[in-house]
């Protein structure tokens, strides 16, 4: 089994040979969206500047504003871009965890850094990286995989977006499915109810 070759945690993903624990892979993809923002935020200033040159010329030379303009777009609400150039091990035991299953769980861990509440964050983390090197059958890594994921989903929409329907009983699937290994019963305690709380 590959190690993430930042922290030596179990390897869910492979981003340009580089084998990432699920929590270093949300800092990459932190760290890419902010480089995207900040390229973006710099192209919108250009359009800006643009903009005004422009509207001094048509001034000077008495046109008024006949000179189309650039239509700059508004800043997006803050998201997580999807990095897709993912590849999860093959063969092994961690390979049992699809890379949409890693990238969603990714994607909730960052968002929940980036409000505050580091406690979810640390529990999502660490009971994911303990999923990834439990001795559980691949079917049932996968099943908690998927159903940890779909929660992951919920918990970065909007409260009034979130499926109710499907909260509850992916809860309680993952409750009684964490009972083959007592590693993960512990830490399913600890993150059960902050993800309870954070998905009212």
């Amino acid at each position: 089994m590959s190690s993430c070759d930042q922290c030596g945690k179990p390897a869910l993903v492979n981003i340009a040979n580089h084998p990432l624990c699920v929590g270093c892979y949300a800092l990459l993809q932190q760290t890419e969206t902010a480089k995207l923002e900040a390229s973006n935020d710099q192209l919108r200033l250009l359009y800006a500047h643009q903009n005004h040159v422009t509207a001094e010329m048509d001034w000077m030379v008495g046109l008024g504003s006949t000179t189309p303009r650039i239509n700059i777009p508004a800043k997006p609400s803050a998201q997580y871009n999807t990095i897709h150039s993912v590849n999860v091990q093959g063969g092994s035991t961690v390979g049992a965890i699809t890379t949409g299953s890693a990238q969603s769980i990714a994607v909730a861990i960052g968002n929940t850094e980036k409000q505050g509440n580091t406690d979810l964050a640390a529990a999502l983390k660490a009971f994911t990286d303990a999923l990834a090197n439990a001795p559980v059958a691949d079917d049932q890594k996968r099943e908690m995989a998927e159903q940890l994921a779909t929660l992951s989903e919920e918990l970065t929409k909007p409260k009034e977006a979130r499926r109710r329907a499907v909260i509850g009983p992916m809860l309680d699937g993952l409750s009684k499915a964490v009972g083959v290994s007592s590693g993960l019963v512990s830490l399913w305690e600890k993150l059960h109810p902050l993800l309870t709380q954070a998905l009212k």
